[in-house]
């Protein structure tokens, strides 16, 4: 009797964890159409203007993209990995859009092979690219990635922070992120990193969001590796 109800609790345990993988499957693949489009448009302009060298890094850039973006099995990546990925995606939105962007990454005592939620870091410099349209497209956007590692009792922690400069998030929108209810359609991005950190790390994941200077968007969650172990501290 106890091992059939054993086995029952196992299936059970299994169902709800094929559950959380299929939704968070369906949350990262919430791709935005619109990117491919521009991106396909970009190609025939460069096209047209027989450039071939800017066109053949942009395809390469694209495909970089791409190939990331169909590989998604995965829940978290290690950092390094979304860092050059973000990076990537900034190029191709300079080429777009041509917009001037300024981009920085600074990391402070940060493990190598530390993990983040895949597109995590680029859901929100897409936000700062997003958003800041809303300004003066003549002058240089410039965003940086701020990423420390932190000690709390025994435990680490990775701080990771979005900045920009541009006007900031529009007063309705920030409203809605900080309140947590975003309608369907709206901030896709966001609502699916937190969802996906729900799922990851339970309660022990937090945000803030606030303009200051431009926005800011910040993100703490627990340091761990591959093993999902956390990193203790040191």
């Amino acid at each position: 009797m106890m091992k059939a109800l054993e086995q029952q609790k196992m299936v059970a345990y299994e169902e709800a964890l094929e559950k959380q993988k299929a939704r968070i499957q369906y949350l990262q693949l919430q791709i935005k159409p619109h990117f491919y489009l521009n991106g396909l448009k970009t190609v025939n302009a460069l096209a047209m203007l027989h450039d071939v060298n800017r066109l053949q890094e942009y395809l390469q850039r694209l495909s970089v993209h791409m190939r990331y973006m169909l590989s998604l099995e995965q829940e978290e990546v290690r950092l390094e990995k979304e860092l050059l990925f973000t990076s990537n995606y900034v190029d191709l939105q300079r080429e777009m859009t041509g917009r001037k962007i300024e981009y920085s990454v600074c990391q402070e005592g940060v493990i190598p092979d530390v993990l983040v939620p895949v597109l995590s870091v680029q859901t929100f410099v897409e936000n700062s690219i997003k958003y800041a349209k809303l300004g003066n497209t003549d002058s240089a956007l410039k965003i940086s990635v701020e990423i420390f590692q932190l000690e709390l009792e025994g435990t680490c922690w990775l701080d990771i922070i979005i900045r920009d400069n541009g006007p900031g998030y529009p007063e309705a929108v920030l409203s809605q992120i900080k309140s947590g209810f975003m309608p369907d359609g709206e901030n896709v991005g966001i609502n699916n990193i937190r969802r996906r950190c729900s799922f990851l790390y339970g309660e022990s994941a937090s945000f803030l969001f606030e303009n200051r200077n431009g926005a800011k968007s910040e993100m703490i969650i627990p340091a761990r590796r591959g093993s999902h172990e956390c990193i203790a501290g040191r």
